[in-house]
């Protein structure tokens, strides 16, 4: 399925930046939920990293990677997770890669569902 390209999934987005940047109310990760006008039509946070977690466990193209981080002004640490999408069985000599981020902005549902979606397919094929 992947031949020869790396895709890495940076989940850390959703966990981190959607929660900081959200207004509390809205935050996907905040435990409130999302708005009500969009919790039917997508997955939350913790959905979304649940689907990589299993898909991680039980797919070799898909690997979970996590990196503690500090933030700048408060030294608060947190666990960045990211998610790389690769054939493992290729040569990585030569390897064409690129990097996708998803959820980078507070109420960014799509591009979370893009991540989900593509991590499912390359997973499962379907």
């Amino acid at each position: 399925v992947l031949m020869s390209r790396t895709f890495v999934l940076l989940a850390c987005v959703l966990v981190g930046v959607t929660a900081r940047l959200a207004p509390h109310f809205l935050s996907v990760g905040s435990g409130i939920g999302m708005p009500s006008a969009v919790a039917d039509k997508y997955h939350s946070t913790d959905s979304i990293l649940n689907s990589l977690e299993t898909l991680s466990q039980n797919c070799k193209y898909l690997s979970k990677h996590e990196v503690q981080a500090t933030e700048g002004d408060s030294g608060h640490q947190r666990t960045n997770v990211a998610y790389t999408l690769t054939d493992p069985d290729s040569k990585k000599e030569g390897k064409k890669r690129m990097m996708l981020t998803f959820g980078m902005h507070g109420r960014e549902y799509i591009s979370p569902e893009v991540a989900r979606y593509l991590a499912h397919f390359v997973c499962t094929g379907n």
